[in-house]
């Protein structure tokens, strides 16, 4: 099993990629781009660059059946130290890929306005954010409508 990089300028490229992450997380709705970079096949560099930069021995993670291949589950656990979880009730992180289901939604833990850190972050992994069927969503914190395109999930 090999070790894998990610940011060609670990430094720059990581904290750039940290304040890009905090302003989507923020600001439902508003997309951002990320330095481009290689992911760990089968996580695209987008889904890599939010572990490598919010991931950590202090935040379980679930990664989808889809997206656990050794190699990724070896590497996290070599570059985060974050501990893998099987349990979505459990988890700070859940990486979901574009075939998940609303059961899968269900279990993530919500959280609620007093105690948000108890809710799971979840982390669709898509192909695009650019093509498919336009959909739009709202939620509490959002003073808008936020629109995405539904390009290959199955909800």
């Amino acid at each position: 099993m090999s070790l894998l990089t990610h940011f060609d300028q670990p430094v720059v490229e990581a904290q750039y990629a940290f304040r890009r992450i905090l302003k989507a997380l923020s600001e439902p709705g508003v997309q951002v781009t990320l330095p481009h970079s290689t992911g760990w096949q089968p996580l695209n560099p987008a889904t890599t660059s939010v572990l490598l930069t919010l991931a950590d021995q202090e935040t379980p993670l679930y990664l989808d059946s889809q997206i656990a291949s050794e190699g990724v589950q070896h590497n996290l656990r070599f570059h985060t130290g974050a501990p893998l979880t099987a349990d979505l009730a459990t988890a700070c992180f859940a990486v979901l890929g574009n075939e998940l289901t609303e059961v899968q939604l269900a279990t993530c833990p919500p959280g609620n306005e007093l105690s948000p850190e108890q809710s799971v972050t979840v982390i669709i992994q898509v192909d695009s954010l650019n093509r498919g069927r336009l959909c739009a969503y709202t939620a509490p914190v959002l003073n808008r409508t936020a629109l995405f395109h539904r390009n290959c999930l199955s909800l």
